[in-house]
């Protein structure tokens, strides 16, 4: 934690208290107060909500762990990958467990107060579970609810976290992600975006006539929606460029880089596309807690 958090606590409590209060909790860890009582807590000292829940299991025996992604991450979702990566670290130090499967829930889409930011979270989540081994990420969009940050389907979340379990636990092969951005290329006005884990195939969700989802960009980071259709090539997405970057040398694509979006491209195996950004642009959500 950084020192100005630290020292809004010693202003609020006091260096002596704070001291005190630390000295208990290790005592109480350390099985030295003779009590399984975890002592009485500063509500916001740092971790108190470890000491009151995690000590007490620590000796049981388990096959990995869910983890449900929070919003409050929202607003600093770039950097969420680094205290993302830490937590995983230190739980699998902590349960001595160094290769324990670990099963991150990606928030589905929610409009009113997430913004733009939530993709941003759910992208660092990916980018953990592609560099870390036994990490996983459970992708249901599908489940999205426009005005509830607690979405009602929540059967369909807990089939695609037994779909990732069921591989990062117990050794299973088949997809849990569905199609993934590979590549892109542009060419005569378009650009073709190149997926792979498809399934044999991408498609559209029944009932649904239109591919939407995409926008473009060009060097400004200014992204307008564009028109895209599937094309002969089973694993490609086709982008129209629109007439105002026609002239730029380099077109960023995003997909479903929203808060809100009904997920309408999937793979034959029926699990939605993922969102991505070709784009490196800074968000704006680099910064320390």
């Amino acid at each position: 934690m950084n020192e100005k958090y630290w020292n809004s606590l010693i202003e609020k409590y006091g260096q002596s208290k704070l001291e005190s209060h630390e000295a208990a909790i290790n005592a109480w860890l350390n099985g030295e107060t003779g009590s399984q009582v975890v002592p009485v807590h500063l509500t916001d000292f740092p971790g108190f909500l470890f000491y009151d829940f995690i000590p007490p299991i620590k000796n049981m025996k388990f096959k990995g762990m869910l983890y449900y992604q929070g919003e409050s991450d929202a607003g600093r979702g770039q950097f969420y990958r680094y205290p993302l990566a830490k937590l995983i670290d230190f739980y699998r130090e902590y349960f001595n467990f160094p290769e324990m499967p670990f099963i991150d829930v990606i928030l589905p889409p929610y409009a009113l107060k997430g913004g733009p930011r939530y993709p941003e979270v759910a992208d660092s989540i990916l980018a953990v579970a592609d560099e870390k081994s036994g990490v996983g990420a459970a992708y249901a969009p599908e489940a999205g609810d426009y005005s509830d940050i607690h979405p009602p389907k929540k059967e369909i979340i807990g089939q695609r976290a037994a779909m990732a379990a069921l591989v990062e636990a117990y050794g299973g092969s088949n997809p849990y992600l569905g199609p993934r951005y590979k590549s892109d290329k542009t060419a005569n006005g378009k650009v073709t975006v190149t997926f792979q884990q498809t399934g044999g195939g991408l498609v559209l969700a029944s009932g649904a006539t239109v591919l939407t989802g995409f926008q473009v960009a060009g060097a400004d980071g200014v992204f307008m929606d564009a028109e895209a259709h599937l094309t002969a090539n089973p694993d490609d997405v086709e982008i129209m460029i629109p007439a105002a970057l026609k002239s730029e040398p380099r077109v960023y694509v995003r997909y479903n880089w929203k808060a809100y979006y009904e997920p309408v491209l999937y793979g034959e195996n029926d699990l939605p596309a993922v969102f991505f950004r070709t784009d490196n642009f800074d968000l704006g959500t680099t910064g320390k807690y």
